[in-house]
């Protein structure tokens, strides 16, 4: 109920496009923390990131992603 009090200019929707550079939230061990978006499907989002000399990618949900 608290969500309808809130006016509509409030809410701020997040729209990640490709090219991106995210922040990941909580990642794995020995994974990065930072890359950029190169794949986009329904309720998932393709991190590529560099991870030492190779490149890595990681899939997240949408909420677990940060713009950077």
């Amino acid at each position: 109920a608290a969500a309808l009090d809130v006016p509509p200019q409030a809410i701020m929707i997040r729209q990640f496009t490709i090219g991106n550079r995210v922040q990941i939230k909580i990642p794995g061990l020995l994974q990065p923390s930072r890359g950029t978006i190169i794949k986009i499907i329904s309720k998932r989002i393709t991190v590529q990131a560099q991870n030492g000399s190779s490149l890595t990618n990681i899939m997240r949900a949408p909420k677990n992603l940060i713009f950077d």
